[in-house]
């Protein structure tokens, strides 16, 4: 799970991937891998097909904020409400 707060008060909550669970060769690390992975297709990710009909990360993007409008995404942040400007 990403770090719920770095001292600077913004809320990461979303889990995007976990470790790995084997026990890697030596000289290697464990990875972490995308929650979405189906556990089959661990040591050969190129065999996997594709589930979905977007193939750009707009698309995808574009998917998620009809999907989901009123989620945070990567980047996202409270508003700093300036008073200069009222905003």
């Amino acid at each position: 799970m990403v770090e719920r707060t770095r001292g600077d008060g913004i809320e990461r909550n979303v889990m995007y991937a976990r470790w790995r669970d084997h026990s890697p060769e030596p000289g290697y690390s464990r990875e972490l891998i995308n929650l979405n992975v189906d556990p089959k297709f661990y040591d050969d990710l190129g065999a996997q097909t594709l589930r979905f009909k977007e193939k750009t990360f707009l698309e995808f993007f574009e998917k998620h904020v009809r999907e989901r409008p009123n989620d945070t995404y990567l980047g996202t942040r409270k508003r700093i409400v300036s008073e200069k400007d009222g905003k």
